[in-house]
């Protein structure tokens, strides 16, 4: 039994490394992160944001919103999401946005190519605080 689990277990993890391997860079991402210059919630319930790359639509607090790439943020995620970068533009402490792209990199040119005024494509997956 031990012999036979030794040999499925290397044989798996061959198969997975291998898979890992060939995964397309798909699967990288972007991390754009600085202090908000910008923060606004619209009449529409929208919320928009800037990390000095351009002004962002991220969510909605009011309806269900479905970001650019099927990212769904429901009303309460966004008001959390809103609150914390409310309470981080106050304490001047900077935000990240993970975004799912073909590159790999963090503040690089592909920031500022989301654009300004957008909604960025794919939306962002994650948002992070830092001290």
């Amino acid at each position: 039994m031990k012999v036979f689990f030794k040999r499925s277990c290397g044989a798996i993890c061959a198969a997975l490394f291998m898979f890992a391997a060939s995964m397309p860079a798909a699967y990288a991402n972007i991390y754009c992160e600085g202090k908000i210059a910008y923060l606004s919630l619209n009449p529409d319930g929208s919320v928009n944001v800037s990390v000095g790359f351009g002004i962002w639509g991220i969510c909605n607090v009011a309806t269900t919103s479905v970001g650019n790439g099927a990212i769904t943020f429901p009303p309460e995620s966004c008001r959390a999401m809103f609150a914390s970068m409310l309470a981080s533009q106050k304490a001047g402490t900077s935000i990240g946005f993970y975004f799912t792209a073909t590159a790999s990199t963090s503040n690089g040119a592909e920031c500022a190519a989301i654009g300004n005024w957008v909604w960025p494509n794919p939306a962002p997956y994650h948002m992070r605080i830092l001290n």
